[in-house]
Order: C-alpha cells, then sequence, then structure tokens
C-alpha cells in the first residue's frame, strides 16, 4: 500500500475511525500472499462454511458446474408466507414449471455460466490472498483437498465438459440429440446457451411438446414461448394458423428462432463460418 499513499491514508482514517464498520470486514488489517490486502465480507470461517454446501454434490456442486439453486430444494422447497399467499421457491434443473418474472429458469437451478464465472473469479481472488495452504474439502465428503485456485480450476473443467466430447464420443451440450451428435455437419459446430440442466448431462429436462431435441432449457423454454404466442397472439387473443409475431416477443426469441432454423434448415448453412 505505500506505492498508492493517498489510498493508505484514506484506509488507516477509515480503521482508526470507524471500528464498528471495520470489524465486519475481513482481513483489512492483514496483509496476505505477496503482502496482499482483502477487504470482503466473508471471513475465513465464512468461506469454508460456504464452501462445504457449494462443493456438495448433493447441493449445489453438479457434473457440469454450480448450480443456482441447492438440489436440497428438490424435495425441500422454501416455503414463504405473506398475506395468505404461499410463495414458494424449489429446485428446478432446467426449464420453469411456472410464469414468474417471465418465467426465466436460469437462478432455479440449472447451471448458469455467469454465475459459475463470477464464482471462479472470486475463488481466484481469494487465492491471491490467502495462498496454497488455505485448503478446503472438494467434493465435499471425497477426502480430497484443494487450494482455491485448484477448485476454480476443477470447475473450470466441469463447465468445460459441457462442450468436449465424452468417452462415448458424443457432447452432453447436444443431449439425445442425434442430429447434432452424429452427423459431421453439426456435431463439431457447438452451440451456446445461456444455462444448462442442473442433474441430466447438461441438457433440458425431456419435454416433447415444448422443446427442441438436444436444445438447452433457455432456447426450449423461448420456442414455447413463441408457440404460445402464435396460437393466443399478445393479450390471449386469437391468431391465425401459422401467424408469428417476432417483433413482439421478447429478446429470448431470438435464440429460438436461431436453433430452429438451425435444426430444420442445415443445408441452408453448409460451409458458413461461426
Amino acid at each position: 500500500m505505500d506505492e498508492f499513499p493517498g489510498f493508505k491514508k484514506r484506509t488507516e482514517w477509515f480503521i482508526e475511525n470507524r471500528p464498528d464498520l471495520v470489524e465486519n470486514i475481513a482481513s483489512i488489517n492483514k496483509q496476505g500472499t505477496g503482502r496482499r490486502r482483502l477487504v470482503s465480507l466473508v471471513n475465513p470461517a465464512k468461506l469454508r462454511s460456504m464452501l462445504r454446501y457449494m462443493l456438495d454434490e448433493e447441493e449445489f456442486l453438479s457434473p457440469y458446474g454450480i448450480r443456482s439453486v441447492s438440489r436440497v430444494h428438490k424435495d425441500h422447497p422454501f416455503v414463504l408466507k405473506f398475506e395468505n399467499v404461499e410463495n414458494m421457491v424449489d429446485y428446478e434443473p432446467a426449464e420453469s414449471t411456472g410464469e414468474l418474472f417471465g418465467g426465466n429458469s436460469n437462478w432455479r437451478g440449472p447451471v448458469w455460466f455467469p454465475l459459475n464465472y463470477l464464482i471462479i473469479e472470486s475463488l481466484q481472488k481469494f487465492h491471491y490472498f490467502f495462498g496454497d495452504d488455505f485448503k478446503v474439502e472438494c467434493p465435499t465428503g471425497s477426502g480430497q483437498m484443494m487450494n482455491l485456485w485448484e477448485v476454480s480450476a476443477e470447475l473450470s473443467r466441469r463447465l468445460s465438459r459441457l462442450f468436449l466430447l465424452n468417452d462415448e464420443g458424443h457432447r452432453p451440450v447436444f443431449g439425445d440429440s442425434a442430429k447434432f451428435q452424429t452427423d459431421p455437419m453439426w456435431r463439431d459446430h457447438i452451440l451456446f446457451y445461456e444455462y444448462f440442466h442442473g442433474d441430466n448431462r447438461g441438457r433440458a429436462r425431456r419435454e416433447p411438446s415444448d422443446r427442441l431435441d438436444g436444445v438447452s432449457g433457455e432456447a426450449a423454454a423461448a420456442e414455447r414461448r413463441v408457440r404460445r404466442r402464435k396460437n393466443f397472439g399478445e393479450g390471449g387473443k386469437g391468431k391465425g394458423e401459422g401467424e408469428e409475431s417476432w417483433e413482439r416477443c421478447p429478446w429470448q426469441v431470438g435464440w429460438a428462432r436461431c436453433t430452429r432454423l438451425l435444426v430444420v434448415q442445415p443445408a441452408s448453412l453448409a460451409g458458413k463460418q461461426w
């Protein structure tokens, strides 16, 4: 901190004059690895407690990354009763089963990529401070100890497995779609979706009437919304057969439209670069 005298002066003033706030900030008075300082609301004890749950494969840790909601809530949903209305949050690993907040699914259980990115980045920053001596069990209950950088690398590997070929020569992101798994025109053209099934090999829950085989929960949910607008229009009004108002649909429709074109018109895209 000597290289930043102004910042050092303000930090020392804060430590001296606001002890009521400093006591809730982890390690602001301590130097870590490489004389680094850490400003965090999570102290080492809290961090270990959080990671014990996050790295538990029965809770947040899936074979393909961190779930956005613990799998425990599949059998034990969180229920809040307010003004005679019962609100419930349970574990939904793929498409949302309700229309709360527009039916958005990514925070209800799937492996959500933005969330995983922030977790990995935070673990690396904690490692910069604590160094290699701070280790946790990963996965929880395995007896295998890792430092925080190694944990971040393990999460990165799990996320990568969504797109890499497995022992069967298949990519989990494509699910059971024979077209994407085996067709030489498609098998190496990897699509990206924002969230993935929290349990079932990274693919969306199988709902043949509502989803496209082998695509993510996000694309399937968007396709379902398109179909609903096609059949009922805006505000529940009927529409003619085959009429679709793409411009009226939310941004997610772009995923659905693109996905459907990829599925039904592969020949028209042959040779195009991605």
